[in-house]
């Protein structure tokens, strides 16, 4: 393999520890290895033009939490991408690139960008945005292809499947345009299914890692596929600041898997699940802060990481209502992307008369833990011409009380329907009163988990 890189003077790069190297036009020193990557200093000499030469073996130790090598490189497929350092990775945020790739006559090519097939095995691909990462993807497949608003959709399959490929294809489409409408236009050239040997469920720019058996699932098509076409805008188009938290797996099953939810109508239920799996794996001082959620690797760092900031987008979206949180997407993605981004610059995108994002990151991003929340008072006393009601909240936590607003429902007698008041907390408990006329029948507090918070032993 070979690259031509311009410096503007010394730079380290990284790669493979088993690979051999050597450069064209600049000089070459080992500073250190370790887990099988090595670094190295390149000085350019003459002009900045330095032509890299490199190439061995890979070393696949290792897996992830699917079982799937870090690198694979066999007579069924191949999988590289940087954690392999398969190739120079230099000190940059993002690249794009033109690669030509030689594979097997029956072989196709997974691309993040403009993906020509060359004949005779070979592909050239050309990653026109800025990519963080490049992936070498390829194996036996077949693909199916369609075009839609000018953009290239494939399903790559490793045994042909037309009406899956279909049925696929349909979704891809539909979601795209979907998405392109909440936030932006598309950031990449196209995008792919991608059917994996391994129960994956990866997201990469352009294209979409899924295993064989999870890909066959009915479900995936409302739940895996809108997740990871979302993440071409959040956390492949902006992407995740490493060292300040990772924000786009729980805003992402917000805007994917809930929203799905909330629009057949299971919104509540979905919220309630995301709520009892925290209970059931970060409660009680298991969990850590938003902010220091990095990635999935077990039930409590998910239900943190994905179920509780899925929970705060929400509380966040009713905050502020749902105009004001579109065009705080929008914002967010016009202002950041193809740039790293933290909780911060998520919640500084969001704006709305009386709306505090530090006062909001320091409750619900930078603290662990969750509000209890218990009813202290519900009296309705008779007054000339009706009933006051008096109702009092408190949060019943060891931990200092969070600063949060509650909905509430009171039921009355000959009404059809609940009258909702909202009830903010800026302390540890707050009384509320209202002057009705008719006769209160019921309280409920929060019955829809609208909150993030504990639930109780009933629920």
């Amino acid at each position: 393999m070979s690259d031509e890189v311009s410096l503007d003077g010394p730079a380290v790069f990284s790669l493979a520890e088993g690979f051999d190297v050597g450069a064209e036009g600049g000089r070459l020193v080992r500073l250190r290895e370790a887990d099988g990557i090595a670094d190295y200093r390149l000085e350019p000499e003459g002009n900045n033009n330095v032509v890299l030469r490199y190439g061995g073996r890979v070393a696949g130790e290792g897996a992830d939490i699917f079982g799937m090598p870090r690198a694979v490189v066999d007579g069924k497929g191949v999988f590289l991408d940087a954690s392999s350092a398969w190739y120079p990775l230099f000190r940059v945020s993002a690249v794009t690139y033109d690669m030509e790739v030689v594979l097997p006559d029956d072989w196709e090519l997974v691309g993040q960008g403009v993906l020509a097939r060359l004949g005779n095995g070979r592909f050239r691909v050309e990653a026109r945005t800025p990519q963080e990462d490049i992936y070498l993807v390829a194996g036996p497949f077949t693909v199916y292809e369609r075009t839609t608003h000018r953009l290239p959709l494939s399903v790559y399959l490793l045994q042909p499947d037309e009406a899956l490929a279909s049925r696929y294809l349909d979704a891809m489409g539909a979601y795209l345009d979907f998405y392109a409408a909440l936030i932006g236009p598309y950031p990449h050239h196209g995008f792919a299914v991608v059917e994996n040997r391994w129960q994956t469920g990866y997201g990469m720019p352009g294209f979409t890692l899924l295993g064989s058996r999870v890909l066959r699932l009915p479900f995936l098509l409302k739940t895996s596929l809108p997740h990871e076409i979302l993440h071409n805008w959040f956390g492949n188009g902006i992407y995740i600041d490493p060292v300040a938290g990772n924000w786009s797996e729980g805003l992402t099953a917000y805007l994917a898997d809930y929203l799905v939810k909330e629009a057949d109508g299971d919104g509540a239920q979905h919220r309630q699940r995301s709520l009892a799996r925290y209970a059931d794996f970060a409660s009680g001082g298991r969990d850590v802060p938003v902010a220091e959620f990095r990635s999935r690797h077990n039930d409590a760092s998910q239900s943190v990481g994905y179920d509780k900031v899925l929970l705060v987008m929400h509380m966040l979206r009713h905050r502020i209502g749902d105009e004001a949180f579109v065009a705080g997407l929008r914002r967010f993605w016009e202002s950041q992307r193809f740039q790293r981004a933290d909780f911060r610059d998520l919640l500084r995108a969001f704006d709305s008369a009386g709306w505090d994002p530090e006062g909001f990151y320091d409750a619900w991003v930078a603290r662990p833990g969750a509000p209890a929340l218990t009813i202290t008072r519900a009296d309705a006393p008779e007054r000339e011409g009706g009933y006051e009601l008096v109702l009092g909240l408190a949060q019943a936590q060891q931990e200092a009380p969070y600063p949060m607003r509650v909905p509430v429902y009171v039921m009355l007698e000959g009404e059809p329907e609940a009258r909702r008041l909202d009830v903010t907390l800026t302390g540890r408990d707050a009384t509320v009163r209202m002057d009705i006329a008719q006769r209160p029948l019921r309280v409920d507090v929060d019955p829809a988990f609208e909150t993030f918070r504990r639930l109780s032993e009933l629920e």
